[in-house]
């Protein structure tokens, strides 16, 4: 007999990957239409893009969750992508710098992770009162 998880866990990720994926065309989709800036297939493919990218740091986050030593790799990878849109938001802002708006949101992402972990750990001692005070 097969272990619950192997039997779920494939169609929970299959089921997952295509809200996923039917998210990012319908964002897409939505963004090409309404953004009249750009013509559509930039505006599609722009948020295509952005997409992946953010998926990308998603994956990495619960690596840093799960795997303690992705932090290395991460943190650093995380920036770099950070750097694209913060050049942006520099651009606009003249009290931000690029770099500035990056750690900014890689900090962000690093203290989500340790809340993320210290909530699981308090939950796991079961200190229920204690994960709603973090």
């Amino acid at each position: 007999m097969l272990p619950f998880i192997q039997v779920v866990a494939p169609t929970t990720l299959l089921r997952s990957l295509t809200l996923l994926i039917a998210a990012v065309v319908l964002k897409s989709v939505l963004f090409a239409i309404f953004e009249k800036r750009i013509p559509r297939s930039l505006a599609a493919t722009f948020m295509f893009l952005g997409n992946v990218v953010t998926s990308i740091i998603g994956f990495f986050a619960a690596g840093m969750i799960g795997m303690p030593g992705t932090w290395l790799i991460a943190v650093p990878i995380v920036f770099v992508l950070s750097w694209f849109p913060a050049r942006r938001v520099a651009s606009v802002s003249k009290r931000w710098s690029a770099a500035g708006v990056a750690a900014l949101l890689t900090t962000a992402l690093v203290v989500s992770v340790i809340l993320f972990s210290a909530g699981q750990a308090v939950i796991a001692a079961n200190h229920l009162a204690l994960y709603w005070t973090i």
